[in-house]
Order: structure tokens, then C-alpha cells, then sequence
């Protein structure tokens, strides 16, 4: 009904305002609509609910089975942990003895309100998604209910991204934490190297949770926002026994040309005292990690969207990463030229315009880049690889490439694309927050840039400064941004790139679906 009521309400602003389709579609209301849909069908639910087997007194998740004997404790940390709990509640009933669900400073209330019952514990925590002190104290409080589990309960593990900085009990003052992740990130860290630091330096990262859980049995159903969907690296891996050292840690430093000098006094105290972690041993039960939703998933979802509003997808990585602004740099390049980099999702480009294509089509990566901050401004990493694609886009149709592509639909985009072809670039986090702004990413045009000057806005100035989130708020009044609000889950980021001809658009993605 939703669904139906948005339709309508698009279809009324285009007659009412007497707009030709182009027009709004330009306007972004076709891309927007498109992404609503994709990210309803990756809410945390629908994953949940299709692994949980409930008959009788007995639970199963894929070759696993538990008894059931109102012995079930719940502990959730995550942005989608509200989204997972939902389903859990509903089959397992008064199964759920205990619930302890951490979820971000965000959440609206609404959602809290819902799951709110007796048993149930929900704290919001990690503001900028970074570990505070409600985070740190509701973890003592889990730890305290967790150590208390036997071997007759079961504890039933909700992970998803966001979950290292809502689970946190650091063996360092949590100010030193916060001060050395900060200096990695400006370093460039990627998250998997964030987290090698996180897991050392915790209580509860690193398997340390499933360790003070044992003996009782432990499931965990996990939403992976991690490329490559490793267990140990996904909230740092709680649940996941683990071996890290010293030497581990300082390896990622020297990676990222950090020096361990600038770090905060009690940090080097305890890389210079040899402690490690070690969770691999001591358990009298081993931990089950179920993975029930990645990026790859949301892609297909993406791509059988795309489809129904008659592009042809193609699904080119889930592991895009490095730099923002070069990976939108080197999207728009590869549309024209060879790339000069010999990332494999690169050359697939290459490889599909050099056959030929018909009709509309769409590319669709995903994965999770890194902003390299030159700058103090405001942005996330998925308006900074759209606002470093801005002038790049606006050379398409400068170009005297390939002669296909013109007019109508495209009979073959052979070669390159080429003038007369509409090429738009959508980025968005599937979370809904990309940075501290309250926007998920931003749509771009080969006009965009043209836009921009008439506006006295320069692109090049405000990508220095790191300020993506202010551009994209100033230009066509904020229309060119993406707000689609805490959607409940994480997923990582998805780029589209839509390529058609510039007399293509039509309604028919309105009416596609019943």
C-alpha cells in the first residue's frame, strides 16, 4: 500500500506541474524512488526471518540445532539490531527471556518504542558512531548478564555493522581509544585495519565476547558490512575467537605511516608490554557465525530493480574500496578511455562497452571507500566520490567519441560513451548516514557541473576541503543529495551508473510492480 500511495503521489507532482518526463526525472525523482525500494527489500527482517526454524521446542538455523526452554538471551549491537530483533521476538516468543540491544544515538524513537517489553534492555549509544560511555557501560552491563549463562541457556548473538562502536570495553581509557582511532583515520585506515586496533585493545572484541559466554551455546546471526564479508573483522568480531599481538598492531600502524610516538601514553605502554589477545583456546562450546545478509545481496536486489525500470544490470564488484575521490574519478574514465589502473571492476567496464550494448544499461558496484581528509569540511565518503565525479561527467558530451549512443535508444554503446547518451552516477550508504551529515549520497550529471558554475559554486574547491555535503546542500537547493533517513540496516555503500539516451526517460518504472 506504501509502495502504491508513493506511485501516486509522483505520478500527481508530474501532472500537476505539467513537467515533461525528463524534467522529472532529472530531478532525481526516478533514481530516488528506484533506491526506496531497494532499500526495503534489505531490511534486517527479511534475512531473520528466513534462517529461524522453529518446531516444537526446538530451534534450527542451517545445520545447527538448539532446545528451547524459555532459555534464550538476546544481545544485539548494530545499526540494524532493532530490524533483526523484530523477527526473533515474533518466532520465538517467551523463548526470549533477556534482550540487551545496543543500537546507534540516532535511532529515532519510534523504533525503540516499538520493541520496548519487560526483559527487553534497549540503550542508544555512539554518537558519530564512535564508542561512548553509554556504549562502554551497557557493554558491562551485557558482560555482567552474559557471564551468568550456563550451558542449558542459549544466547542468541544480533551483529551488524556499526556494532564495534556500540559493543565497547576498552583495556585503555576510552579517551586514548577514541584519540588513536582518530589519528588512524586520518591516516587513511580502512576498517579492516581499524579494527585489528579495536580488537586488541578490547575486552570484548576478538572472540573476548564469546569467551565470557561460554559455556552457554552461542548463535549469531550476522548483517556483514565488511568487504569480502570476513567474520573476525565485521564489529570486530565478538563472537569470533581470534589471536592478535602487538606485532599485528604495529604492522598496521607502520602501513599507514603512523608513528607510534604520536600516540596517546597508555597506548604505547601496552604495544611496548607485549599484551596480547588470544580467544582461540578456552571455550567449552564453539560459537556458530551465521552471515544472513552482505553487499553482494543488496546488489542482486539493486540490479532486479534496475531491471524491472528496463536497464540491463551489470554487476561489477563488491569490493570497491581505496580513496572516494579518485574511485569517482576513475568511474567516470573508464566510460571513455582505458583505465590506467588494472582494478578488475575497471576493465569490466571496458570490456562490455568494447562488445557493444543495446538499450539502456546500468552498472552497479559495491563495497566501502575511505575519504582522505585534506580539508575541514563537512561530508561523508559517498558525496565525495559524487562530487570528485562532477567535472569528469561534465566532458561526456565534450567528447567526439564512438558515433553510437545518439538519439533515441542507444543501438550500441561500442567503444566508449559517447555524445547524445545521458550518463548519471547515484551513490548512497545503505545505512542512510553517510558521515556526520544526515544525508546517505548524492546523484550527479553531465550537467552538474555546468549547474554549479551558474551558481558560483566550484566543485574543485570544495572537494579540497573535504566539504561535499556543503556543495551538494547549496546546489539545485539540495536536490541533487539523497536523504533517505536511518533506514535500519547496513549494507555498505552501492554505486549505480546509469547510462541511456538522453530522450529515454519514462514513466513506466511508476507501474512496474504490483
Amino acid at each position: 500500500k506504501q509502495w502504491y500511495q508513493r506511485r501516486v503521489r509522483d505520478t500527481n507532482y508530474f501532472i500537476q506541474s505539467n513537467l515533461s518526463p525528463g524534467y522529472v526525472f532529472h530531478k532525481m525523482t526516478f533514481y530516488k524512488t528506484l533506491l526506496e525500494d531497494v532499500i526495503h527489500q534489505i531490511k534486517p527482517h527479511h534475512f531473520v526471518e528466513n534462517v529461524l526454524r522453529v518446531n516444537g521446542n526446538r530451534l534450527s538455523v542451517g545445520d545447527r540445532s538448539y532446545d528451547l526452554n524459555n532459555n534464550v538471551s538476546v544481545i544485539g549491537f548494530g545499526k540494524a539490531t532493532l530490524g533483526m530483533f523484530t523477527p526473533v521476538k515474533r518466532i520465538l516468543g517467551s523463548h526470549v527471556t533477556r534482550a540487551f540491544l545496543s543500537v546507534p544515538h540516532t535511532t529515532p524513537d519510534h523504533m525503540v518504542e516499538r520493541l520496548a517489553c519487560p526483559g527487553t534492555c534497549i540503550v542508544r549509544a555512539a554518537q558519530h558512531n564512535l564508542p561512548d560511555d553509554n556504549a562502554v557501560n551497557f557493554t558491562r552491563t551485557i558482560v555482567e548478564h552474559a557471564r551468568t549463562l550456563n550451558k542449558e541457556d542459549l544466547c542468541l548473538c544480533l551483529i551488524s555493522g556499526g556494532g564495534s562502536a556500540l559493543l565497547c570495553d576498552p583495556v585503555v581509557p576510552l579517551r586514548d581509544l577514541l584519540a588513536t582511532i582518530q589519528l588512524m583515520v586520518s591516516h587513511s585506515a580502512t576498517i579492516q585495519q581499524l579494527n585489528v586496533l579495536r580488537s586488541y585493545m578490547s575486552r570484548v572484541k576478538g572472540g573476548g565476547l564469546a569467551q565470557i559466554v561460554s559455556p552457554a551455546p552461542l548463535l549469531s546471526l550476522i548483517i556483514s558490512d565488511v568487504i569480502g564479508d570476513p567474520l573476525h573483522a565485521i564489529a570486530s568480531g565478538p563472537t569470533v575467537p581470534n589471536q592478535i599481538s602487538a606485532t599485528d598492531v604495529m604492522e598496521v600502524l607502520s602501513s599507514i605511516q603512523l608513528e607510534t610516538s604520536s600516540l596517546p601514553s597508555t597506548v604505547k605502554h601496552l604495544l611496548k608490554s607485549n599484551h596480547s589477545i588470544n580467544t582461540l583456546s578456552a571455550l567449552n562450546s564453539q560459537p556458530f557465525n551465521k552471515i544472513v545478509a552482505s553487499n553482494q545481496i543488496a546488489m542482486e536486489v539493486a540490479a532486479g530493480e534496475v531491471e524491472k525500470a528496463g536497464y540491463k544490470p551489470y554487476i561489477l564488484t563488491n569490493a570497491l574500496s581505496g580513496d572516494a575521490a579518485q574511485v569517482g574519478k576513475d568511474l567516470v574514465a573508464a566510460l571513455t578511455e582505458y583505465p590506467t589502473h588494472t582494478e578488475p571492476w575497471l576493465l569490466k567496464i571496458r570490456e562490455i562497452l568494447d562488445v557493444g550494448v543495446q538499450g539502456k544499461i546500468c552498472f552497479i558496484l559495491g563495497g566501502e571507500t575511505t575519504v582522505r581528509i585534506k580539508g575541514e569540511g563537512v561530508g561523508g565518503r559517498c558525496q565525495e566520490m559524487a562530487l570528485a565525479a562532477v567535472k569528469p561527467l561534465s566532458m561526456l558530451g565534450k567528447r567526439n567519441l564512438s558515433p553510437g549512443c545518439k538519439g533515441g535508444v542507444p543501438p550500441a554503446c561500442k567503444g566508449g560513451v559517447s555524445p547524445g547518451c545521458s550518463v548519471t552516477l547515484v551513490v548512497t550508504s545503505t545505512d542512510g548516514q553517510d558521515g556526520p551529515t544526515d544525508a546517505s549520497g548524492a546523484i550527479v550529471k553531465e550537467e552538474t557541473a555546468d549547474q554549479a558554475v551558474d551558481q558560483g559554486l566550484d566543485p574543485d574547491h570544495y572537494l579540497l576541503n573535504n566539504d561535499s555535503y556543503t556543495f551538494f546542500s547549496k546546489l539545485n537547493g539540495g536536490a541533487n543529495l539523497l536523504k533517505s533517513g536511518v533506514t535500519g540496516t547496513n549494507l555498505m555503500d552501492i554505486v549505480f551508473i546509469f547510462v541511456e539516451s538522453s530522450e529515454n526517460f519514462k514513466l513506466d518504472y511508476l507501474f512496474s510492480q504490483n
